[in-house]
């Protein structure tokens, strides 16, 4: 065993926590522990049987130890979702996310050909603009071998009834993609106090069904990112329909191909060959850090254009959304907003999370 050693908590939750650690080598890494040592085999065994390089690479693992845990390539910067939350994402050029998309689109394309399924992608569980990893693959099986087919989070999968599939991965794969283009859920009303399975993925199905959901050419213009307001909106609608349908036929059966519209409807060609980089031992490399940061001594081509977080030539300034609550199934079923903040840690931490909120709109 490779002595670890724990440099600084980078994520916990109601299973587990993720710890930052580095080798006597010098080498970085992501060392995870879960209380539920089910989930924890699960992701081990679905990284064992993957080798893409945008999805983690199994550096060490023991189920059998006290506290059972599994050391992964680290991926280095935020989660997406909290990228959206804080508004960093419209720091970051169009072409940047666009190309982190169609990164991850290609390792849930490897997952899928490997017989797997995810079951729980969502922008929390990518991490990453210049080397994004696809993360938290928990609830991973093989394809038609799931157990629970409620489990996953109710904003990302599709209509009440639909077992886990890779149809159901590519919904929630576009419904990521949605969100990660306009900061916004497609559907959800960020207003919403409860959340409650399987009601509200039946209520996502039915605002999908009618029309009723934040169509691109129904948006106004203080809801689009400068850097969209020149897309083809009616394009990526027309995409999105299909990607949205609870007929499972009807949705896209390449990301790849699917994503390349994506980036067509947005003025984009393939994603640039300088952003792509192979993963290094000690983790992600200066080049890649510049091309997130931008590069002080050549300018900053992948930084935002103004565009992205200023007014455009209407004058209108885009207004990015409140963050929607990243509910997962076993929280959306026992989810009482009567509650106090003393009963359940995750309550308590759902309140501190809006209070951080308030305060940074102040």
């Amino acid at each position: 065993m490779t002595a670890w050693s724990r440099l600084e908590k980078i994520g916990s939750g109601s299973t587990g926590e993720v710890w930052r650690v580095q080798a006597p080598d010098g080498r970085f890494a992501a060392l995870k522990q879960e209380h539920q040592h089910r989930s924890l085999k699960a992701e081990i065994a679905a990284l064992a049987q993957l080798d893409h390089p945008h999805i983690p690479d199994i550096l060490d693992a023991d189920l059998d130890a006290e506290h059972p845990y599994l050391v992964m390539t680290l991926a280095e910067g935020e989660a997406l979702n909290v990228l959206i939350a804080t508004g960093a994402l419209w720091e970051y050029s169009l072409t940047l996310r666009l190309d982190a998309l169609a990164s991850l689109a290609d390792a849930v394309a490897h997952l899928h050909q490997r017989g797997l399924i995810h079951r729980d992608i969502k922008p929390s569980n990518m991490r990453g603009l210049a080397h994004p990893l696809l993360l938290d693959f928990g609830l991973a099986c093989a394809i038609g071998k799931f157990d629970d087919p409620d489990a996953g989070t109710s904003a990302y999968m599709p209509p009440p009834g639909e077992p886990p599939s890779p149809a159901a991965d590519r919904y929630a794969f576009a419904v990521s993609v949605y969100h990660l283009l306009f900061g916004a859920h497609p559907s959800r009303d960020h207003h919403r106090k409860t959340y409650q399975m399987p009601q509200d993925r039946a209520d996502d199905a039915a605002a999908f069904a009618s029309g009723d959901w934040r169509r691109p050419t129904t948006l106004p213009p203080s809801s689009i990112p400068g850097d969209l307001r020149g897309a083809d909106l009616a394009g990526l609608e027309a995409l999105f329909i299909p990607a949205f349908s609870a007929d499972v036929t009807a949705r896209p059966p390449d990301l790849g191909v699917w994503m390349g519209k994506i980036r067509g409807c947005c003025g984009m060609g393939e994603a640039q060959e300088s952003l792509k980089i192979q993963r290094t031992p000690h983790g992600v490399s200066v080049q890649e850090e510049i091309l997130a940061i931008g590069n002080p001594f050549v300018g900053t081509p992948f930084l935002a254009s103004a565009s992205s977080i200023s007014p455009s030539a209407d004058e209108t300034p885009f207004i990015p959304p409140p963050a929607l609550p990243d509910f997962t199934a076993q929280q959306a079923a026992g989810f009482d907003d009567t509650r106090p903040p003393s009963q359940g840690r995750w309550w308590a931490r759902f309140l501190a999370r809006l209070q951080m909120q308030n305060k940074r709109k102040r």
